[in-house]
């Protein structure tokens, strides 16, 4: 599912950014027109951002130890988001690949 996919679904959604995506967007997108698309708010990944447990987070960020290690910290310190759909703006080494998959898919929920 593309990125786009994810943003024209009907359910409401968190965007969460890091600073260089929301360059990216900024220079592409206006705001407005990316909340008109059942976003409710863009947040940078680097802030604190009240829980949301009802509503998933779309996250598009850089592939970095530090952004992989929030957003692992995002589903299991506490349950911020009720889901995550996680892009990246650039391909992930293999070690962070890892990281994702065994600390948030191979878990007991």
């Amino acid at each position: 599912m593309s990125l786009i996919d994810v943003v024209r679904s009907s359910q409401w959604k968190v965007l969460v950014v890091d600073e260089h995506s929301k360059r990216l967007l900024g220079a592409n997108l206006k705001e407005a027109d990316v909340l008109s698309e059942r976003v409710t708010t863009i947040d940078l990944i680097t802030t604190y951002r009240a829980p949301e447990p009802n509503m998933e987070a779309m996250y598009l960020i850089m592939p970095t130890t530090q952004n992989v290690d929030r957003v692992i910290r995002d589903f299991t310190d506490k349950q911020t988001y009720a889901g995550a759909w996680l892009f990246f703006t650039d391909s992930m080494f293999p070690a962070l690949v890892f990281q994702v998959n065994h600390n948030l898919f191979n878990r007991d929920y």
